[in-house]
């Protein structure tokens, strides 16, 4: 959209939004006045009325206006999260490799045989490689540290004793 149409936009939503909060405005004094025992200072009859009641009453002119700078600047403000929602991206590399959110990665086989032993049974199995039993051996250089991952219930504490201990 060019500068001429957000201009013209922006007074016909004007425009419009005088026919629409004026009255809405008008309403809430009136029943004010009601409740705490005047009568009704302002009667809309047509659409005359509206604008006649806004080109006189600088108050109901001071509210519109408030009202108005709420509605530019929430509308603004939507603009504004939706357009950094669409640049905020922009410029970070989500390679694996650019070690923009670390450069941590699951071990492939060849790594895995440096750490690991394949069917030898001694040890601490971790799991299966092709159908073939992983441990880590008693004898290693690193340390024993393992994780356990698994739902609450499956038992995870039990298997590892049970396999450790056995």
């Amino acid at each position: 959209m060019n500068n001429i149409s957000k201009n013209k936009l922006f007074i016909i939503l004007s425009i419009t939004s005088i026919f629409i909060i004026v009255p809405i405005i008008c309403t809430i004094e009136n029943q004010i006045n009601i409740v705490f025992g005047g009568s009704e200072k302002y009667i809309i009859e047509n659409i005359f009325d509206i604008l006649i009641i806004f080109f006189t009453d600088i108050k109901v002119v001071f509210i519109w206006s408030v009202i108005q700078i709420i509605l530019f600047l929430l509308i603004y403000t939507i603009r504004f999260t939706i357009k950094n929602y669409k640049i905020e991206n922009k410029g970070i590399n989500f390679k694996s490799d650019d070690g923009t959110f670390g450069t941590a990665n699951w071990m492939n086989e060849k790594e895995l045989l440096n750490s690991f032993e394949l069917e030898t049974g001694d040890g601490l199995i971790v799991g299966k490689l092709n159908n073939k039993i992983v441990t880590l051996p008693n004898d290693t250089l690193h340390n024993k540290n393992v994780a356990i991952f698994g739902a609450s219930g499956s038992k995870k504490s039990r298997r590892i004793c049970y396999t450790k201990y056995s």
